[in-house]
């Protein structure tokens, strides 16, 4: 937390928006690096099988707004994206373009 908080320090300083960028890196390189120098297994949550909830394409899209705040619901995602929109339209229109981007390689892989 200490470190993303640094690094989301030098992006403001900049004046650039990056969101939960540094949150997402230093998250990924403690998993890597969780992986790589150490023999701690993954936990079962990783092998349990999931069952796709098949949701059409608006809704997939809107759903990804709310799991960045932690709440996975179509409902909490709209009003999410209606935020980011009063506050920055053009960001809010890269979020959801970035959500599409997302549902449809997770779609095309197979992925829930």
């Amino acid at each position: 937390g200490a470190l993303a908080a640094i690094i989301q320090h030098f992006f403001i300083q900049k004046k650039i928006p990056v969101f939960t960028f540094p949150f997402i890196i230093i998250t990924w390189v403690c998993v890597f690096a969780l992986h790589q120098l150490t023999q701690i297994p993954p936990s079962a949550a990783v092998a349990a099988s999931i069952e796709p909830v098949d949701y059409d394409d608006f809704l997939t899209c809107t759903n990804a707004f709310g799991e960045v705040i932690f709440q996975g619901g179509v409902l909490s995602g709209v009003i999410f994206f209606i935020a980011v929109f009063i506050s920055s339209p053009v960001a809010a229109l890269y979020g959801f373009l970035g959500a599409i981007l997302g549902s449809y390689v997770s779609h095309m892989h197979g992925e829930p």
